[in-house]
């Protein structure tokens, strides 16, 4: 069933207003980027501010993944003591 949504499509094989419609389609369920809340949105934060020079903000996305990461890793170590 999925094999019928998903095609290969190479660059040269689309024109200009294809290549908008693909570029489109295919960010078109990559929403979950844009709430801040989300960690899938701190990685593409700091990705973004690295490659456009902002280098504090970059850290400072990498920083919050960072402790959210170790945070995780502490729950989890201390929850496997206790078992």
């Amino acid at each position: 069933m999925a094999s019928r949504f998903l095609k290969p499509v190479t660059a040269e094989s689309l024109g200009q207003a294809q290549m908008v419609a693909t570029l489109h389609e295919l960010l078109h369920n990559s929403n979950v980027t844009v709430q801040p809340i989300l960690p899938s949105y701190w990685v593409a934060s700091s990705m973004i501010a690295w490659g456009e020079g902002w280098s504090g903000r970059g850290v400072f996305y990498f920083m919050v993944l960072l402790s959210n990461a170790m945070m995780a890793i502490l729950v989890c170590v201390t929850v496997s003591r206790r078992l």
